[in-house]
Order: structure tokens, then sequence, then C-alpha cells
């Protein structure tokens, strides 16, 4: 017998264990995973067999870790016996249990297997379940619930304040329920449009809203699509169905439109006798009257304040000089304004700036250009005329008298072709040989070109200027070069008269 056979001999048999461990559970702890895990991780040690639970242990000695208590034989005592567990029933529900797996069987499974939910329809999904509004509310803050309430009551009342106010307004511009009664004289054009006619209304402030004068008509229908051209006086205590029938009425038949062309270097007497003598429109005293009293909606009218007392006329200088298309049936106002509006449009904003840029007023710089205009035939001669205006009226050494030959026409009864010194004598304030400075007014009503010349001089050193027999600008710098120019040109006259 060799060594390795003396030492299995030696060893004592020992039943053999089988490591795979193999356990059973009851339905109820099928499901308890953690317990599963517990008992793997508690290393119990394997059941000892029904059929070997009767035979004798074989004794075994100690481990080195094994303590045995004091006063016991190691011999004599007793291998602890493992907890015996009893057999579950074997059952076909269970074949195999692991920690992290568990296997049913297919009978089992199809009995302890929940049912599967049913899939809802899209319908059903968008289907959204009807909640009563006290359970909508149900729990909510009373404050919140109450501010919100009192913001939408709020809304809603500003919203209702706002919508009557307009429709209040609106309906007492349509109805006239409170209006003023002020006779209003408006003109309708040849060939005008219901559009035209709302503008002009909203113009002269007969109407606020001409767009709902156009809507209402359309709406009620009363649209001709023709209008009687015309001068009408109208009110603003008128509805808007009394408005439109007075520009159908028959009475506006047989209103004659003629043109009146209102010639450059025209004057207030020129233009009343032009409309009254030739034309035969309006009187004499009406326009005097519209000229002198009436208050018209324009700035420059407005700042016509503190007049010279010996000023002519109040809107000398302002009635544009243009072509004017105008009925004879027309009151002397209407006539007039057209004439300012015409001024308004062509004496821009910029030109007013510019007035305040050279230290002169608008009514200064018109009177400045009556006289350029007066005084030049020729508009490439305006700035040079004017440059002379401007330096003598900046000249103490001159006595800043103007000495404008233009200025003794305004005055006479008639207009000369040339000025005696005798005329240059006359005790007038609008005589610029005996006072300083510009006239009390404008002498003309000047052009656009006029006004920019006083606006804009030429820089010059020219102080005296006579016309030629031809009518153009003869200029000079001192009194002896003026004698010298005048003496010459009257030679001229003088020829021109004996040959």
């Amino acid at each position: 017998m060799n060594e390795n056979e003396i030492k299995n001999n030696n060893t004592p048999n020992e039943p053999k264990v089988s490591t795979k461990k193999e356990t059973v559970y009851e339905d109820f702890e099928v499901f308890d995973i953690d317990a599963i895990r517990k008992s793997k991780n508690a290393q119990t040690p394997p059941s000892t067999p029904a059929s070997e639970a009767k035979k004798t242990p074989v004794q075994r000695d100690p481990q080195p870790s094994q303590r045995v208590p004091s006063g016991v034989n190691p011999q004599s005592a007793e291998p602890r016996q493992p907890q015996q567990r009893r057999p579950a029933p074997k059952t076909d529900r269970i074949t195999d249990v692991k920690p992290d797996k568990v296997v049913f069987d297919s009978a089992a499974q199809s009995k302890r297997l929940p049912k599967p939910r049913r899939t809802k329809t899209v319908k059903e999904k968008k289907q959204k379940t009807f909640v009563p509004a006290e359970q909508k509310t149900r729990g909510a803050n009373p404050v919140v619930v109450l501010s919100k309430a009192l913001i939408y009551i709020a809304c809603v009342l500003i919203v209702s304040c706002i919508c009557a106010y307009y429709i209040i307004v609106v309906s007492n511009d349509v109805f006239a329920f409170v209006k003023s009664d002020a006779q209003v004289e408006v003109v309708i054009p040849e060939y005008a449009t219901l559009d035209q006619i709302a503008e002009e209304l909203h113009d002269k402030n007969v109407i606020k809203y001409p767009k709902i004068f156009v809507l209402y008509t359309m709406i009620r229908g009363n649209d001709p699509g023709k209008y009687l051209s015309g001068v009408y006086k109208v009110s603003p205590s008128q509805n808007f169905d009394e408005l439109l029938y007075t520009f159908i009425e028959k009475k506006s038949m047989g209103l004659t439109e003629i043109s009146v062309t209102i010639p450059e270097g025209y004057t207030v007497d020129d233009i009343i006798n032009l409309l009254v003598n030739e034309k035969g429109v309006g009187t004499k005293e009406g326009f005097i009257d519209a000229i002198q009293n009436t208050e018209y909606d324009y700035w420059f009218v407005q700042d016509l304040k503190d007049l010279n007392p010996n000023r002519k006329y109040r809107l000398e200088g302002y009635l544009y000089p243009d072509t004017y298309y105008i009925y004879k049936e027309s009151e002397e106002t209407t006539i007039i304004e057209k004439m300012l509006a015409n001024f308004h449009s062509k004496f821009s904003a910029e030109y007013k700036q510019e007035c305040e840029k050279s230290g002169m007023t608008v009514d200064e710089i018109v009177n400045l250009a009556s006289l350029i205009q007066m005084e030049a035939r020729f508009t490439d001669e305006y700035t040079t005329v004017s440059s002379v205006l401007h330096n003598r009226l900046n000249s103490s050494y001159y006595g800043r008298k103007l000495e404008s030959c233009a200025s003794i026409q305004y005055i006479l009864p008639e207009r000369k072709d040339r000025i005696t010194n005798e005329d240059t004598q006359i005790d007038n304030p609008y005589n610029t040989y005996r006072n300083a400075g510009l006239p009390p007014g404008p002498i003309t009503n000047p052009t656009l070109k006029a006004i920019r010349a006083a606006l804009y001089p030429e820089q010059t050193s020219y102080y005296f200027f006579v016309n030629d027999i031809e009518g153009h600008m003869v200029f000079s710098k001192t009194y002896n070069e003026h004698l010298a120019n005048k003496a010459k040109i009257d030679k001229e006259w003088d020829a021109l008269k004996n040959g």
C-alpha cells in the first residue's frame, strides 16, 4: 500500500453532498424576489436526504476556525446537524427558481398572468371626461377666484364703455343730434365723386367721419354717381341724408364757372376792379369786407396782428397771382380764400424757417418781395435788386431809406411811366423817399420767385439802380455813378420822345 492509499484509508468516509442547491418554494413565495435573494446569500447548508438521516455521521476533525467550548471533549462533541426542512410537495407549476428569473409553466402562466389591457382608440383618447364646474373650483383660493371675476367684469365694462362712446359719437355725426347750426360754405367741383364731397365736408368741419359718410350713403343706396357743381351753404346740424340731398337739388343748376387770371404785380384794388367790373363777380364792398375783416384759418393770416395803422389792406401781399376757376355766384369770401389757399401751398414751412433765420418776419419778407416784384421787370434781376434793398435797409449812411419808385406808384391814383421829383415829395407813409425802412405793408401780391429773392439776395455793393428805356436795371455803387447813369438814360428817353 503506497502513501496515497494510506492517506485515503485514513480519511473518514464522508457522505457525498451535492453542491447544487435546489430549493422548492411555496406558491405564495414565488413572487417574493427579495426573500429569494436573501436565501441565496445566507449560504444555508444543504439538507440531508431522508434516507441518510438515520446513518451515524462520520466524525470530522474540527476546522482551525471552529472553537470547542472549554470542558468538553472534542471527540465526544456531536457535530452540528443542519436544519432539516420539510420538503415541499412536488408540483409541476415551478421547475426552477433563480433570484433574477422565475420560470412558469404554461398552465400556471395562463392562469396567473393578468389580462392584457385594452388599447384605447384615438377617438377615446381625444374624448375628455366631463368634470362638473363644482369640482373644478373645489379647493380654489376664494381671493384668486374673486380677483379673476373682478378683472373680467372690469374688462367687459371698459370694452362696453368704449363701444358705447364710439356708437354715440358716430350716431351724432350721422344723424346730427347735437351739432352746431353755423352756416358753412362748401364748393363742389365739376365731376366730383362721393369721396371728394366727403373730404370737402370734413375739411370744412361739417362732418367728422368722411368714411362713415361714404359707407352710410352706399348702404342706403343714395349715391347717384353724379353731383352738380356749385357753391353751397350747409350746416353741421344737417344729417347725412340732408347734406347729400343738398348737392343734387335742382337749385344748384345754372351756376356759371368762369376763369380769372390775376397778373403779377396786381394790387388789391386791381384785383377787386378785375373781379367786379370786368368779370361781374361780387361787389367792391363785399371784397373789401372779406379782405379786411373776415377770419381765415391760415397761420399767416392769424399772424397779422398789431399791424401798422397806416396799412392800406390787411391781406395785401397774400392774394397770390394765378389763374382761378370760380363761379360767378360765389361769395367774396370764397374767392379770397381760394387765393389764400394758393399762397399757403406755395409758401412752405421751409420759407417760414428761413424768415426766422434772416431776423425778419414773414410779413416783412412779403413786404420786401412786393418791392422787388414792382421794381424789377425781369426775373433774372430779382436777386440783384434784392441786394440793393438789403444794403439800403442796413445802411445808416443813407438813413435806411429805400427810395423806391414802386412805393410812389402805389400811392398815386394812376400809374405813371416815370416818377418826378414832385412825386417823391408826397406826404404819405408809403413814400420810401421820405420815410425810412419798409412801407407800412406790401405794395402788391408777390410771386414765389420774388419771395425767394427777398430771402436769398445776391451779395453786392450796390446802393442805387435805375431802369433804362428797355426796362433793364443799371446798378451803381455811389451816388455820383447813379447820377451819371440817370442822366444818360434821361437823354435816351428824350431822344425817344423827340425821334
